[in-house]
């Protein structure tokens, strides 16, 4: 009988210490998926940041000038709320991988991970005699 892996797989990767120091406010470690995300967020935002001084917007020279540390909390809560809500009792990684697979692959199905094909045909189901 072969071993089931599925746990040790399910297991999230963490990281505990940057070249040998410890996370001082996170001594259970940092899921490497909210790293990740966080990075995303905080690009999209030096991005933002980035065109508005380039394209000169008004709005978003002041909000970054003067509201910085309004962006810089808002950008946490966000992380923050994705991760700590449960979608469609997943987390948030797995709900966007599972809604895209769903969105690419909507007039497909698969039975036991075989692909069965789709035939246009209504199924239809009779109770059958003894």
């Amino acid at each position: 009988m072969e071993y089931n892996y599925t746990r040790e797989f399910k297991q999230p990767i963490k990281i505990y210490s940057i070249k040998g120091y410890a996370i001082p406010l996170a001594p259970n470690g940092i899921r490497l998926e909210h790293l990740v995300v966080g990075g995303v967020f905080l690009f999209l935002t030096l991005l933002i940041w980035l065109l508005g001084f380039i394209a000169k917007v008004s709005f978003i020279q002041s909000l970054f000038t003067n509201y910085w540390l309004i962006v810089i909390a808002s950008v946490g809560v966000l992380v923050w709320t994705l991760f700590s809500l449960k979608w469609d009792n997943k987390n948030f990684i797995d709900y966007i991988l599972g809604r895209g697979s769903y969105v690419l692959q909507k007039k497909k199905r698969y039975e036991h991970e075989l692909f069965v094909p789709f035939f246009h045909e209504k199924v239809t189901y009779q109770v059958k005699k003894k």
